[in-house]
């Protein structure tokens, strides 16, 4: 189709049936860009296509990609293609919500600022897009990132969204559980009561060993019954071993 005639790169049931046989392929809306400025300037047929192969977002004219009526296709199948919209579309309320309702990572491609504080508010909407993308966290409220709630399905999503809340919550031991569990690195962000808690050390230390690094070792207080123990007695002979090794 590159390097087809103008007559083939206009004809829209050959650009319907190249979308649909390709629809599943990474980028098989990359055919689009073989169309011609015609049919990328066509708003009726692009709002027939786009929900076959939304990414030919991309591809479409300047000016269908700040339509409000062609983002929200496309965007209500794949939220991350906000980051393609411009304009009008770019900067609508509803476009915006639910871009970041169907994927969080959208949130990033939200410039307007009273937008984004309108959405940080919305525990519902924080909800869905930390589900996906627990990173969104930090876009939220300080009244969201302190909502127990939220802050759980984002910690289990991305351990390290753990930073952006409250101090309260890092102090939470199932809250920090969660995050140690999902990125033991995580640790860094707990409380310094939780980074003496051995449960909690280990549980960060099962995840990713590198998390020791940030446990306040010399004040961890257990028996020598207790995993975490058996883990130091494992890897360096002791306790005592591991803060030797540190202090080299």
């Amino acid at each position: 189709i590159k390097y087809a005639n103008e007559c083939v790169k206009n004809d829209k049931n050959i650009f319907i049936s190249l979308l649909k046989k390709h629809a599943n392929e990474d980028d098989g809306a990359g055919v689009f860009q073989y169309a011609s400025e015609q049919l990328k300037h066509d708003k009726e047929y692009i709002i027939e296509i786009i929900s076959i192969s939304p990414g030919i977002l991309e591809y479409i004219s300047e000016e269908l990609k700040g339509d409000c009526d062609v983002v929200k296709i496309a965007i209500n199948i794949q939220g991350d293609l906000l980051w393609l919209a411009l304009g009008e579309a770019r900067n609508n309320y509803d476009i915006c919500k639910d871009a970041v309702i169907n994927n969080g990572w959208s949130l990033g491609a939200i410039k307007n600022n009273k937008i984004l504080k309108k959405i940080g508010c919305d525990k519902q909407v924080m909800l869905s897009a930390v589900g996906v993308y627990g990173h969104a966290l930090r876009y939220a409220s300080v009244e969201i990132q302190n909502d127990s709630e939220v802050v759980i399905v984002a910690v289990k999503a991305y351990g390290y969204s753990l930073a952006y809340v409250s101090d309260e919550m890092k102090n939470d031991r199932t809250i920090v559980h969660a995050a140690v569990s999902t990125n033991g690195e995580s640790l860094q962000f707990a409380s310094i009561e939780l980074r003496r808690d051995p449960d909690i050390v280990l549980a960060a230390a099962n995840q990713n060993m590198e998390a020791l690094e940030y446990a306040d070792v010399p004040y961890l207080c257990f028996n020598k019954s207790h995993p975490v123990s058996q883990l130091f007695t494992k890897w360096y002979g002791s306790r005592e071993g591991w803060c030797a090794m540190k202090h080299k």
